[in-house]
């Protein structure tokens, strides 16, 4: 399968990791999100920005990974630290109501601590709006941009979580963040990790559309 950048119509080069990521993904079961789409970068500005402005993606299941942001996207304009360790995406998601949007960061959250759990990291939790802190630092956060065109909703769901990423190299960070890798006090397989969310993602996502479904 070959990517192409929509912007210019040349090739994205693709990366062995990347690769890895694609095959563990086409063995992989998902409920809802059974066609994704994997573009794999080394570096990009932002994977949100990269979504909209390059895949400029109108399907659900279009998944952005870079292994570095140098322009990573918070909450309201903030940068995000992004270095390489880290799990730095977007997905797009098509929610088949206006209903779903309210929750998407939430059902993503909970599926961060979900995936954090099952590692074996304790005392996660959810601060709202947007997200997850670890023993008091933040080890993930959410960011969830949505389009809706009449009937028609889309939302690019950015999530960044610390994995491997050195969090002890910056002062300033350590004080306030913490890293998977650094709670369990060994690194995880970022790629498995990165399954694992998904699956998780996937999980909580069709769940809720089955309750709203049910409460309609």
């Amino acid at each position: 399968m070959r990517i192409q950048m929509a912007s210019s119509g040349a090739d994205i080069p693709r990366y062995p990791e990347g690769e890895q990521l694609r095959e563990k993904l086409s063995r992989s079961h998902f409920r809802r999100l059974k066609d994704i789409h994997l573009t794999y970068l080394q570096s990009v500005d932002s994977t949100q920005h990269f979504m909209t402005a390059v895949v400029r993606s109108d399907r659900e299941g279009d998944l952005v990974i870079s292994e570095t942001q140098t322009g990573g996207k918070g909450r309201e304009g903030r940068l995000w630290a992004s270095p390489r360790g880290g799990l730095w995406m977007t997905l797009t998601l098509r929610p088949p109501s206006a209903q779903l949007l309210e929750s998407i960061v939430n059902v993503a959250a909970t599926a961060v601590v979900g995936t954090l759990e099952s590692l074996g990291v304790t005392g996660s939790v959810i601060k709202p709006p947007n997200d997850v802190f670890c023993n008091g630092k933040k080890i993930a956060g959410l960011l969830a941009d949505t389009v809706i065109q009449g009937n028609t909703f889309k939302v690019y769901l950015g999530i960044g979580v610390d994995v491997n990423n050195d969090i002890m190299s910056d002062a300033s960070i350590s004080r306030i963040a913490t890293s998977v890798s650094r709670e369990l006090g060994r690194p995880v397989d970022l790629l498995e990790f990165t399954i694992s969310l998904l699956k998780k993602l996937d999980e909580e996502y069709s769940r809720e559309l089955q309750s709203q479904e049910l409460a309609i």
